[in-house]
C-alpha cells in the first residue's frame, strides 16, 4: 500500500497517516515473502536431506542383519588377540627377568634355589632390554644366603689346589700322538 493510492482515492493527510500507522503494526508479525520462500525452500532441501539418510540407514540395517554374526566373531578374534598378546608379552617379560637373574646368579652353588627367592613384581624390565632392581634384591640375598655366594678368588685358589703337578692334560700332542700310535 501506497501513500499516493491513498491520497488518490480522496483521503486527507492525517488519514493517510492513521492508515499507514495500522498497516506498519499489522505488518510487523509478517515475514517478506522472499524470506519465506528462502526458509521453504530450505526446509524442503532439509526434509528431503533426512528422508534420504533414513533409506540409507534402513538399507544398512538390512545389510547389517546377515552381517552381526560376523561383527561378533570379529569381536571375540580381537579379544582373543588382546589376550594372547598381553600373555606373550607377560612370557616375554618373565623370561627377560629370569634370564637377567641367572646372570646374576653365575657364582652361587645353587642358583635355583636363590632363583624363587626374587620378587619379579618388583623389577621392571627397561626398554633397552635391562632390568632394574636386581641389584637390590641380589645384595639383601647375599646378606641372607651368605655361603650359597662363591668367592671368586676362593675358586680360584680352589681349583689350583685341586689340580696336582704330575697329572698332564689328556689333549696335549703328546697324548694324541700316542692315540694315533696306537691305532697303526
Amino acid at each position: 500500500m501506497k501513500k499516493e493510492n491513498l491520497i488518490a482515492l480522496g483521503l486527507t493527510e492525517e488519514q493517510v497517516s492513521e492508515v499507514m500507522d495500522i498497516y506498519a503494526k499489522d505488518l510487523k508479525g509478517y515475514i517478506p515473502k522472499k524470506r519465506f520462500d528462502e526458509v521453504n525452500d530450505s526446509r524442503k532441501d532439509l526434509e528431503k536431506l533426512i528422508k534420504d539418510k533414513n533409506e540409507q540407514l534402513i538399507s544398512f540395517e538390512e545389510k547389517i542383519k546377515g552381517c552381526e554374526e560376523a561383527e561378533k566373531i570379529i569381536k571375540k578374534l580381537q579379544q582373543e588377540y588382546e589376550s594372547a598378546k598381553k600373555s606373550y608379552e607377560a612370557k616375554i617379560k618373565d623370561m627377560t627377568i629370569t634370564s637377567a637373574i641367572q646372570s646374576k646368579l653365575m657364582n652361587v652353588k645353587y642358583s635355583d634355589l636363590l632363583l624363587d627367592k626374587f620378587d619379579k613384581s618388583v623389577l621392571v624390565v627397561n626398554e633397552d632390554e635391562t632390568v632394574s632392581g636386581i641389584d637390590e634384591q641380589l645384595t639383601m640375598l647375599k646378606k641372607q644366603y651368605n655361603d650359597l655366594f662363591i668367592d671368586m678368588k676362593d675358586k680360584e685358589l680352589n681349583c689350583q689346589e685341586k689340580s696336582p703337578e704330575g697329572i698332564k692334560n689328556p689333549w696335549s700332542i703328546e697324548h694324541f700322538n700316542l692315540a694315533v700310535k696306537v691305532k697303526v
